[in-house]
């Protein structure tokens, strides 16, 4: 199990992150049930209650998967270590097939200290409309909404819409296209970590621009 590209998706989220005019009601303090701060147990055991047993709908993580000495023989050297950097650094649990609605995602929850502090909802950029109006059931109005020209390898211009609700503590944000003109990608956050992480990604660019 890879870890999700983390790192990019909070600053995605960071680039039209702005104050909210007013306090946001609705402002998540969990995601299905898992509340921010919970560690990958507690996310697990509220996950995986009463679900199938299909293993793609339970909460699979990147930690159990190291220990399976039958998976690690499938990896490579150069992505053994990868993985455990990276499980290091981004602790990532994943559903791989879960729904909301009629939309169907990969989730991927991300644990710091193994607290909770981020949901990726990755799904078809077919199904954005379908998802942007169960978000606003939700949520509410967003706080901002922009577009963007993105263009595919061919040369070939796409508007993408980004929707963005801001909170206290945690921001969402919806992109239709993410990484490519099929995939959209769903984010909930926590902002504090989200800053730290652009502090930490600065600081390492600084550094490695001083050893080049």
């Amino acid at each position: 199990m890879n870890a999700r590209a983390v790192l990019t998706a909070a600053t995605l989220l960071l680039a039209v992150s702005a104050p909210a005019a007013e306090p946001w009601s609705r402002e998540p303090k969990d995601f299905r049930g898992v509340p921010f701060g919970a560690s990958r147990d507690e996310a697990r055991k509220i996950i995986n209650a009463g679900r199938s047993p299909d293993v793609t709908q339970q909460l699979l993580c990147t930690a159990d998967l190291l220990k399976d000495a039958k998976y690690m023989r499938t990896l490579t050297p150069a992505m053994r270590e990868y993985e455990q950097r990276e499980e290091r650094e981004h602790g990532t649990c994943s559903v791989r097939v879960a729904e909301i609605g009629p939309v169907m995602m990969e989730q991927t929850f991300t644990f710091h200290d193994d607290h909770l502090v981020q949901v990726e909802l990755s799904f078809s950029s077919a199904r954005f409309d379908a998802l942007r109006d169960i978000f606003i059931e939700r949520y509410g109005p967003p706080a901002a909404e922009t577009t963007e020209s993105v263009k595919t390898a061919a040369g070939a211009s796409f508007e993408n819409t980004v929707l963005l609700w801001t909170g206290e503590k945690n921001d969402v944000q919806l992109r239709r296209y993410s990484g490519s003109i099929d995939s959209g990608v769903a984010l909930i956050a926590d902002r504090a970590w989200l800053d730290s992480e652009a502090k930490r990604r600065e600081e390492e660019r600084k550094k490695a621009a001083a050893a080049f």
